[in-house]
């Protein structure tokens, strides 16, 4: 019996080479935990404002494996309903149910990791003058962050 184990953060699984489908899961279990720290991160106390934007670069690591390991998945047709979504869309008239695929989705979500990453490096700005300043540092870190992606 092999009792090799992978440690990714503290999600424990089998080794790479016995199960990529267990090194999968962990991989998201991981990108879940970064997201929701990251997204809490404004109303921890304790945490210094200069260390929100390296939180938001934690959650694109895991994206990245993800987007690899993707081949694994299986789609579940069973656990969408159309009905139930209309129920919990409540905007009249309904609005048409978006359906993404994969590739699109992981596109959004590592943008938004990064335009996340980027407002909040403006905590990290020094002392602020004046509004306009404000605006003018944030247009161009909102710049920087597109054209990076380019």
């Amino acid at each position: 019996m092999n009792h090799d184990t992978l440690t990714i953060g503290r999600y424990s699984g089998p080794a790479a080479g016995t199960n990529t489908l267990a090194v999968a899961f962990i991989t998201r279990l991981q990108f879940r935990e970064h997201l929701l720290h990251a997204m809490m991160s404004p109303f921890t106390p304790d945490l210094p404002p200069s260390e929100l934007p390296d939180l938001w670069n934690a959650t694109l690591e895991p994206l990245s494996r993800i987007h690899q390991t993707h081949v694994l998945a299986q789609p579940v047709l069973e656990a969408f309903s159309a009905k139930i979504q209309r129920r919990l869309a409540s905007t009249v008239p309904p609005k048409p149910i978006v359906q993404l695929t994969f590739e699109d989705a992981i596109v959004k979500m590592s943008d938004m990791c990064r335009d996340c990453h980027a407002g909040v490096n403006i905590l990290r700005l020094p002392a602020i003058e004046s509004p306009a300043n404000v605006m003018v540092r944030v247009f161009r870190a909102c710049w920087e962050s597109y054209y990076s992606r380019c």
